[in-house]
């Protein structure tokens, strides 16, 4: 099980830090992959974080 995430789709950076809760869907979910959630990485991207330094963080 995992939280839902971030309805980042909905949404074109840059966004207001004080908007990213109101679009958190916190409902579970049945999660029978093995990958990593990447809600810090589109967060950052709508928040319009430095894309040289988040190409570092992506995974490869």
């Amino acid at each position: 099980m995992r939280v839902k995430g971030f309805k980042h789709q909905e949404l074109t950076p840059p966004i207001k830090i004080e908007d990213i809760s109101k679009h958190i869907d916190y409902s579970l979910i049945e999660d029978k992959t093995n990958q990593v959630p990447t809600e810090a990485l589109n967060l950052c991207k709508l928040l319009a974080i430095d894309e040289d330094w988040l190409s570092c963080c992506e995974e490869k």
